[in-house]
């Protein structure tokens, strides 16, 4: 119902032309590194899981880019597997993206999120960023040192770019808004499902 009205609201408010009438929406959810739409792995994948059934439900053709659900080359991190900035991911992130109707980020930072999210504005493609995780908590809970001021400005980064340049973006909590608001990091409000 959530993704409906949001794909609705930008219907009216974009020129961006959609499939025609009576065809099935394209949406294509990116989950930077989680490989799971289930909820019970917790946090980002709750929201991922009932946003792609709600979307499935509702007729959309949904395409998910991620660890396990595309073919995709991947790297294994501090905080797990990530999808490589590598060009097979690039390129097969690039014709995935020319083929939606809508494209929703959804997850912390990676190089392929902003991808996305710059893909997306290259194509004409609205996009939509969620903000499911607090960037500052898993840079202190993953690094120190030298390590800690790189990913920090990273996590940071991604936040500022993929909202910046999103047709529009949400996060989870009110408690996670005003973390934000703090930040400078810009969203529209509040999503819940």
């Amino acid at each position: 119902v959530l993704a409906c009205r949001v794909i609705q609201n930008l219907r009216t408010r974009s020129s961006t032309s959609y499939a025609p009438s009576g065809k099935p929406r394209r949406v294509m959810i990116v989950a930077n590194r989680i490989g799971e739409f289930k909820g019970e792995t917790g946090g980002g994948s709750i929201f991922r899981e009932k946003l792609f059934n709600g979307l499935t439900k509702a007729k959309y053709t949904v395409t998910c880019m991620s660890i396990g659900r595309a073919d995709v080359s991947y790297c294994n991190s501090v905080r797990g597997p990530m999808m490589s900035a590598s060009v097979h991911n690039i390129a097969l992130m690039a014709r995935a993206v020319r083929q939606q109707d809508l494209v929703i980020i959804s997850g912390s930072w990676t190089f392929m999120n902003c991808a996305a999210v710059y893909l997306s504005l290259l194509f004409g493609v609205p996009c939509i960023t969620f903000v499911t995780m607090n960037s500052k908590s898993a840079v202190d809970s993953n690094f120190s040192g030298a390590m800690w001021l790189l990913s920090y400005c990273l996590y940071m980064a991604s936040d500022y770019f993929n909202c910046f340049l999103s047709t529009v973006a949400w996060t989870r909590s009110a408690e996670y808004l005003k973390i934000l608001n703090e930040r400078h990091v810009h969203v529209q409000g509040v999503v819940s499902c």
